[in-house]
């Protein structure tokens, strides 16, 4: 099936509907439910198994969603119980699909706009779709990227700005744009007179969101309309989310706008603790660089790379490698690369306490979880090593281990 599943694909693409037709003459069911295909990447909607018919309607591909018809095939199947032809249309902004219809819900539209699509949205509003009937087509608007689309549901909506304004799934408006990284719609809302320093249930704000998706150009609208972005003790903190994010040409620009940095959220992470923790090398060199505060918590190394670790060894030589192995086995050893780096660079087995070994090579921990599924994270003969020199002493952990290598 997934051969014949990939060939419909292929002939709708195509819009061949002679050889889909073919393919379909020996099927008594034109309902086909496809499966996900494996000789192209296609948009993500048309793979979640769909019937071809939705595949047809969503390319805009006329002679093949004909012929489909004439074999029978559903115009209302839905998937998920939700969507049909309708909404694979509007999302592919096939108008020619959409004006075989009069009647549409509001998927359809939150569809059309989602991907962008003015001429569906516009087809879909005259069949009768009221933007201030419910928060979700302002708020979609505001995160589909489309400024055009955004200004035609404010002239068509006298309560945009008071939508917009509002939380909806704990985002304003303009935390959307900010979010998808459209400046062009975040200055329009700004202009708008949307309030730029809005907290969410949650703790977000516009500045956080564009800072975490990396959005430089939003950052800087955001603070030149006078965004707070240098607050203490938040929850979150829009320069401390972009070096986690690894979004190093906004670090430097809030550098350059004066912002501490050394600041911390509310539960104490600062911006190098958690580039570190993220893996962040370039960030990490450059707020080293800067001057922040060097950390010395083993907890935030345990989750780094050896790249990281060897950078301060090199520039600061004051972390302790066995505190930072105690907490990788803490955590289960999943950072099983840097605990390896660590034994074959800074640490001998005759340094570790007999606690630690013990807990290292639990059956559960390195054995079953890392080594057998991951072979090589310790190579057999560091392995081999490590337990010939705690042999003397551990004789019942080699035991209890049942070990094939």
């Amino acid at each position: 099936m997934r051969d014949v599943s990939n060939a419909i694909y292929r002939f709708i693409v195509d819009d061949d509907a002679e050889s889909l037709a073919s393919i379909l003459s020996n099927y008594q069911d034109p309902n086909l439910k496809l499966t996900k295909p494996t000789d192209y990447k296609y948009p993500a909607l048309i793979t979640i198994w769909p019937w071809p018919i939705h595949v047809a309607a969503f390319l805009g591909s006329e002679r093949c969603y004909n012929s489909l018809l004439n074999y029978g095939a559903d115009e209302n199947i839905k998937i998920a119980k939700k969507l049909d032809v309708r909404h694979y249309a509007a999302a592919g902004g096939q108008l020619s699909i959409l004006r075989r219809f009069s009647d549409f819900d509001d998927y359809s539209m939150i569809y059309a706009i989602q991907y962008g699509n003015l001429d569906c949205v516009k087809f879909i509003w005259s069949k009768g779709i009221d933007f201030s009937s419910d928060y979700v087509f302002v708020h979609e608007a505001c995160e589909s990227k489309s400024l055009d689309i955004v200004q035609f549901i404010y002239d068509q909506c006298p309560d945009f700005k008071k939508i917009a304004s509002r939380l909806y799934d704990d985002h304003t408006g303009l935390m959307r744009a900010a979010k998808s990284g459209c400046v062009d719609i975040v200055n329009f809302l700004l202009k708008l007179g949307l309030k730029d320093n809005v907290t969410s249930k949650s703790g977000l704000t516009a500045i956080f969101l564009a800072a975490r998706y990396g959005s430089l150009s939003c950052v800087k609208a955001l603070v030149e309309s006078g965004s707070r972005f240098k607050s203490r003790n938040r929850k979150y903190n829009c320069f401390v989310e972009a070096a986690t994010q690894g979004h190093l040409d906004i670090v430097k620009y809030l550098l350059d706008k004066g912002i501490d940095i050394n600041i911390t959220t509310i539960d104490g992470y600062d911006a190098l603790a958690c580039a570190i923790e993220k893996s962040r090398l370039s960030v990490v060199k450059y707020l080293l660089m800067k001057g922040a505060k060097k950390t010395r918590d083993s907890k935030e190394f345990a989750q780094t790379t050896p790249e990281i670790y060897d950078y301060f060894i090199n520039h600061d030589g004051a972390i302790d490698p066995i505190s930072v192995l105690e907490k990788i086995v803490l955590d289960n050893l999943k950072n099983i690369k840097l605990a390896k780096h660590l034994f074959e660079n800074y640490i001998k087995l005759d340094d570790l306490p007999h606690d630690l070994i013990s807990e290292m090579f639990k059956r559960d921990k390195i054995i079953t979880r890392n080594y057998r599924v991951s072979k090589g994270a310790f190579s057999t003969a560091l392995y081999m090593r490590l337990l010939k020199e705690i042999y003397a002493d551990y004789k019942y952990i080699i035991k209890n281990m049942n070990i094939c290598i």
